[in-house]
């Protein structure tokens, strides 16, 4: 996988407030990794505007000193960087879950 890549390219570092900004640290294109970001990326696709979300994706092969930063010590790990802050580690599959620790509503977009 390229760089780390952001999901709207173009935006600013620190989003309008009522965006929700997350971050997935992946380790490649490892099976995890590939179903995190599916899965991620169906859950806010379906619980979200197309504008009320920013993903950000961090390969921690390219580039380890942002993980080391954020003290990421598993992939994948997510984090909710908007206020309150979260982290969850795992492919994401458990939608209820992902759902819930980030305050989605299912269906609002």
């Amino acid at each position: 996988m390229e760089q780390p890549v952001t999901e709207r390219p173009g935006r600013e570092s620190y989003p309008p407030a009522g965006i929700l900004q997350l971050r997935l640290y992946i380790a490649n294109q490892s099976p995890n990794s590939v179903r995190a970001l599916a899965n991620l990326r169906a859950i806010c696709s379906e619980c979200l505007a197309e504008d009320a979300w920013q993903l950000e994706v961090v390969d921690v092969l390219t580039d380890p000193l942002r993980a080391v930063e954020d003290r990421i010590l598993v992939t994948p790990t997510l984090l909710k960087l908007s206020a309150p802050p979260v982290q969850i580690i795992g492919d994401l599959s458990q939608r209820e879950i992902v759902v819930a620790a980030l305050d989605l509503v299912e269906g609002r977009a």
